[in-house]
């Protein structure tokens, strides 16, 4: 199966991604201020985009509850909602 099949993300969730990892937004992450996101990903937009990724799959209850706006483009690149394995 060709790459793009499994992989097919929306030009419109892209455009969000990008407009969230803003500078301020990436600070926060920086100076402690997400509680959720390692700070390791204020070192590079790139590695915001890293780190968020990981923490959407690997911690998706505290990652919405904290980045509810985040979480629901995430949803939206990835189609997966990992939070709805907790959910009752």
């Amino acid at each position: 199966m060709p790459h793009s099949a499994t992989c097919d993300h929306s030009s419109t969730s892209t455009v969000q991604i990008k407009q969230w990892l803003s500078p301020s937004n990436v600070s926060d992450c920086q100076y402690g201020r997400s509680h959720v996101i390692n700070s390791y990903g204020a070192e590079h937009i790139s590695e915001f985009f890293a780190v968020a990724t990981e923490t959407f799959f690997e911690r998706p209850l505290s990652f919405r509850a904290r980045h509810p706006e985040l979480y629901e483009i995430f949803s939206q690149y990835y189609r997966q909602n990992p939070a709805a394995r907790f959910d009752g």
